[in-house]
């Protein structure tokens, strides 16, 4: 007698075909298989992916945060959460695409002072002790006196120059236009009148960030984006930037670096191995530790070292709206916000302590 067709073998056998296809499937995305190899790497052509769990991450708390975002009023972008090398969360909201570039604002500070920092390593700028007029001697400045004659390189990495500037959030910004429409923004700082001793105090000031690119260009002789890319961006691959310039063709050093959230990213992790970049120390070791370390009593966070905002167990790039650029040493962690409303800044800042932290427990 002729046996009956066994359907039941059939699906069997056209499940686990199935089952091979869903796997390979996986194994061509960015997100790897709980059986993946996750060794270590270096994200110059691009990060690797992996589930929060291989992280040692809580999912929830992550995808709260996503949640959250979502459904809230708040103009947040882009996030992106990197731990161990690997990207566990990377999410974009309201028509903002992976990939596209973000100005970052005032995260363009502590991307400046990197740089500031390697032509310092290379012995293109002098020791941070340095007068300022030392840099420019053949500018002879509006409003003289002591307290000008003694602004250091270091009193600018630390925002604590002492111009009665006026360009911050603080007043309303109301004297960042005259530092952005002068005909030589270099000759605008040094012309403004003195408001306290440099390095007695912090005080938020665009200027003295600008003043920093404009001294990259003073010592080595080309603009601060072309040494990026020889001696920063290029060892990085950060290929895909936007920065622009003032009327001298100095890059601003307060502001208007585009860059997307990956490469934010990566300014990050270069910090969080102490400088060193695929077996190359990009910036020195000592730099990283000087410019992440509380230097000087702040605002917005309660220190400030070199354009790098600090915390309690953590170190910050942050810009105006909320471009924030996390960076956790002890969990070998970065946190990367883009957002586009003025209102954001408040919201986002808090996220990391909110949902993300949680998820390490």
């Amino acid at each position: 007698m002729k046996r009956p067709f066994d359907w039941k073998i059939l699906t069997i056998i056209m499940a686990a075909f199935i089952i091979l296809i869903v796997m390979n499937t996986w194994a061509e995305t960015d997100t790897p298989p709980e059986a993946a190899d996750l060794s270590g790497y270096w994200p110059t052509d691009g990060w690797k992916y992996a589930t929060p769990e291989q992280m040692g991450l809580d999912p929830k708390p992550l995808q709260d945060m996503v949640d959250t975002i979502e459904s809230s009023s708040f103009s947040v972008d882009s996030v992106m959460v990197i731990k161990d090398g690997y990207v566990v969360l990377d999410e974009y909201f309201g028509g903002y695409e992976k990939g596209e570039q973000h100005i970052i604002y005032s995260c363009t500070k502590s991307v400046v002072s990197t740089i500031f920092g390697i032509a310092h390593d290379n012995g293109l700028i002098p020791d941070l002790d340095t007068m300022l007029r030392v840099i420019y001697p053949d500018i002879i400045p509006e409003n003289p006196g002591d307290w000008k004659n003694s602004i250091t390189l270091r009193d600018l990495l630390m925002m604590s120059g002492g111009f009665d500037a006026r360009d911050s959030w603080l007043y309303q910004w109301e004297g960042l236009d005259g530092l952005h429409e002068a005909d030589d923004a270099v000759e605008y700082m040094l012309d403004l009148p003195m408001n306290f001793e440099p390095g007695s105090r912090f005080e938020y000031t665009n200027g003295v960030s600008h003043l920093l690119s404009c001294i990259i260009t003073e010592q080595t002789g080309v603009s601060a984006a072309e040494y990026a890319e020889e001696h920063l961006f290029g060892p990085l691959g950060i290929n895909d930037y936007t920065w622009e310039a003032d009327s001298q063709g100095r890059n601003w050093g307060d502001t208007r670096i585009y860059f997307n959230p990956h490469d934010m990213a990566k300014i990050g992790f270069l910090f969080l191995n102490y400088g060193e970049w695929d077996g190359e120390q990009v910036i020195s070791e000592e730099w990283v530790r000087e410019a992440t370390t509380h230097r000087i009593d702040a605002n917005i966070l309660d220190g400030y070292g070199y354009q790098w905002w600090v915390g309690d167990g953590y170190y910050l790039a942050l810009g105006y709206q909320g471009q924030f650029i996390f960076v956790y040493p002890e969990h070998d962690l970065i946190i990367v916000f883009t957002s586009s409303s003025p209102e954001t800044f408040d919201y986002a800042i808090n996220l990391p302590n909110k949902y993300v932290l949680p998820a390490l427990d």
